[in-house]
């Protein structure tokens, strides 16, 4: 019975440590590409600077 109950508990910590791996993965990815996002900022053309170049060519 002790063997069956610590088999169970195993089981679920393995499955929430696997769970709780995959949602940081997920938003380390986000995260890295929000800040990256943020760096490159002064550095994205205007919406008028678009509308420029898209009647340029």
């Amino acid at each position: 019975m002790k063997k069956k109950t610590i088999l169970r508990i195993l089981a679920a910590a393995s499955a929430v440590a696997l769970l709780l791996g995959g949602i940081y993965l997920l938003t380390k990815d986000d995260v890295r590409q929000k800040l990256k996002e943020t760096d490159l900022k002064p550095y994205m053309p205007t919406p008028s600077v678009l509308a420029a170049l898209d009647d340029i060519s």
